[in-house]
């Protein structure tokens, strides 16, 4: 189903005491919330918006949207209903055009729309809605918009993987499941423009164990054209997950992380995820692998952030027994593949659950104190943010990184990013107190590990407290730093604290 909605256009000029030279807007929020949302749309500006508790009809709750220009000066707001339930997964920004997933991932009824596009119009001002009935309780891994088509990848409840063609004019949707035994998880999904088809890969496992990864090719409409086995050619390797780059005359990159010991597949209750001890990268052409080379982050010559001495030796103690390789097993998230200079670039952050010790007073039957002491999961810490490249014949052409110190979250979420400002890269993260970068040129270090304070919005501030802060790339050499603030300020009479949502626009030059 498709609805169309007027934008409506209203001028904002931020008050308050701003510092000089600071641009920055603050709006009002609780520091252990997630609720605002943000799009970075280069040039034309930044798209800010949240639920409301407000319905808008059966089935249906208002989201406010605020769009901001290049001054964080606010250009128009709306409200427009979003399905009830739904919760923003994700956004495709394409030359003037917002494309926003929503999903309810939670249980529904069969036939019920719990899939809402949201297509916003920066030029002509206006926005449509596509709604669709995807299966209950599937999470969306990754969605890809190709002219008027949305391919959604998703990972089902029953441990599946499946792929639904979504037409964003009429709201046709067209599904492709997965059926190739045991479970299946989708890793990426990418339209070739070359071929004209899409391109999904997915892990495979067989009694919850790791086994194989392959790549599926299916028609713009959505319909099976062939599938392909990503063989690990090596034994005692075991493809993780993988990131595919379409390049022309029926070629892809594939870019992942492998580990040297078949992994289980992870389930609820565990907080500890699929290990990696390094990277590889192979070539498919005319369905053909033309090469599979491996690459143990121990080989990495700038890996600055890692385990101790000690957690090293108790992690590789047992190795020996199991496989020949040693390595430093890292959780990975990895980025999308890029290409840069005719090189391939990719961004993996590295991270571990982290725990802590909670310890309380019971009494027995006849009043002696006895300590209970117990583990709770205190959330994920990122430690550090690599950036490798690779050529077209699959080889480590120069690799970097930067270490980070985050307070753990309870998401697997990217903090890190990178920015190339022609050959140097400039590797970054926020943590809501400065911004810790490092400029590198390929393997070499141009500018060091470095911070720059985060500027707030009125004289006599003081950050008490950080929620989940990001740092972002906009347009030209300027940033998007956001995230939550709680501020102290014994100059503001009546309200010396406020917590807030805030937005910096700031320049590393």
């Amino acid at each position: 189903m498709k609805q169309i909605f007027a934008i409506g256009f209203l001028l904002f000029v931020l008050s308050g005491h701003a510092q000089p030279g600071v641009i920055r807007i603050e709006l009002d929020a609780a520091l252990n919330s997630d609720i605002y949302k943000l799009v970075p749309c280069g040039e034309k500006g930044v798209l800010v918006f949240y639920e409301t508790k407000d319905f808008a009809g059966e089935g249906s709750k208002n989201w406010f949207f605020r769009f901001l220009d290049r001054n964080l000066q606010e250009r128009w707001q709306t409200l427009i209903p979003v399905i009830n339930g739904a919760d923003y997964q994700q956004y495709i920004f394409s030359d003037s055009l917002i494309y926003l997933a929503f999903l309810n991932t939670g249980r529904t009824r069969a036939g019920t729309e719990n899939f809402q596009a949201l297509i916003i119009d920066l030029v002509n001002g206006i926005s449509y809605e596509t709604k669709a009935s995807l299966p209950g309780e599937s999470s969306l891994k990754k969605m890809v918009v190709h002219q008027n088509t949305a391919y959604l990848g998703l990972n089902l409840k029953s441990e599946q993987a499946a792929i639904y063609t979504v037409t964003l004019r009429t709201g046709e949707v067209n599904p492709f499941n997965i059926v190739i035994p045991d479970q299946n998880f989708i890793e990426d999904l990418a339209y070739d423009p070359h071929n004209k088809q899409l391109i999904g890969v997915f892990s495979n496992f067989l009694s919850r164990r790791q086994y194989k990864m392959y790549m599926v090719s299916l028609t713009p409409e959505g319909n099976y054209q062939y599938d392909e086995e990503i063989r690990a050619v090596l034994d005692g390797k075991y493809l993780n997950t993988a990131r595919i780059y379409p390049l022309e005359g029926s070629k892809f990159m594939m870019i992942g992380a492998y580990g040297s010991l078949s992994a289980k597949i992870p389930t609820g209750t565990e907080y500890f995820g699929i290990e990696s001890a390094g990277v590889f990268v192979t070539m498919l052409e005319n369905r053909k692998q033309s090469f599979m080379n491996y690459f143990n982050f121990m080989e990495f010559t700038n890996l600055r952030a890692g385990v101790s001495a000690r957690d090293f030796y108790r992690l590789q103690r047992r190795k020996p027994k199991e496989t020949s390789e040693y390595s430093l097993n890292y959780e990975l998230l990895m980025h999308d593949a890029e290409l840069y200079d005719s090189n391939y670039v990719i961004m993996m952050e590295a991270f571990y659950p982290e725990f802590r010790t909670v310890s309380d007073i019971a009494y027995d039957y006849w009043g002696r104190p006895v300590t209970n002491t117990y583990t709770v999961f205190d959330g994920y810490r990122f430690f550090n943010a690599i950036l490798a490249a690779f050529n077209t014949d699959g080889e480590l052409l120069w690799d970097n990184s930067l270490e980070m110190n985050l307070v753990p979250i309870s998401r697997k979420l990217t903090r890190a990013s990178y920015f190339f400002d022609g050959k140097p890269v400039v590797l970054f993260y926020n943590d809501g107190l400065r911004i810790y970068y490092r400029v590198c040129f390929e393997s070499g270090e141009l500018e060091p590990f470095s911070r720059m304070d985060l500027a707030t919005l009125e004289l006599g501030d003081r950050i008490t407290a950080t929620g989940l802060n990001q740092l972002y790339h906009w347009y030209d050499q300027y940033f998007l730093a956001y995230g939550y603030h709680t501020i102290q300020n014994n100059r503001i009479a009546g309200r010396s604290q406020r917590t807030v949502f805030y937005i910096n626009k700031i320049s590393l030059e």
